[in-house]
């Protein structure tokens, strides 16, 4: 297994009440890491849970359920119909998820380039 779905499997592993079919997806996820395999790690929860396992994080006052990625990364669904990304000091609303998708996958792709995972042929373009 890759170590990036590794290291992900076991923070999911800590979390209060882990999510056992998301680790064990993980534990056998072969592919490299691209935009399709991490839309593929997202998961559509309920607010309340989210900040249960979550705490700590922005959350937008019309959030009403979190698509949440991996790496405790989110897209909070709006009760307008709209979707909502926090990157670093930056907030997006989009009526698509697939464009806030795709910059959460670049923003993510680019720290894990930082931590050294691209030698680990994680990481695909």
């Amino acid at each position: 297994m890759k170590s990036i779905y590794l290291m992900e499997a076991t923070a999911e592993k800590l979390r209060p009440k882990p999510d056992r079919e998301y680790i064990k997806r993980l534990q056998q996820e072969e592919r490299d890491l691209t935009l399709s395999v991490f839309r593929d790690t997202g998961r559509l929860i309920w607010l309340s849970i989210f900040k249960e396992k979550y705490p700590g994080q922005t959350i937008h006052e019309e959030c009403e359920h979190v698509m949440v990625y991996m790496l405790g990364t989110n897209i909070q669904a709006l009760k307008s119909g709209s979707w909502c990304l926090y990157l670093g000091d930056e907030m997006a609303v989009c009526e698509s998820i697939e464009p806030l998708e795709e910059a959460l996958f670049e923003s993510i792709k680019g720290e894990l380039e930082d931590c050294g995972f691209a030698n680990d042929n994680v990481l695909s373009k």
